[in-house]
């Protein structure tokens, strides 16, 4: 189990990293649209499933917290 979440976090720290700099690059070029405007623009039609998936992120990740302190 140790390994799965170590893999895991791996990957996701590799994702965010790689979204950051397309999102950089993106503003810095001009390029349209950029990661910002399509999810502020998902959150302006749909703010109650944001809100929702906002929620469940936010359990999750203090739920990992939590566990991952007892180790």
């Amino acid at each position: 189990m140790g390994s799965f979440l170590a893999a895991s976090a791996a990957l996701l720290s590799a994702e965010l990293t790689g979204l950051a700099l397309y999102e950089a690059y993106a503003l810095a070029t001009g390029r349209t649209p950029a990661i910002t405007s399509i999810v502020r623009a998902g959150i302006a039609r749909h703010p109650h499933y944001a809100v929702s998936v906002g929620t469940v992120l936010g359990v999750l990740v203090g739920w990992l917290i939590g566990h991952l302190g007892k180790y």
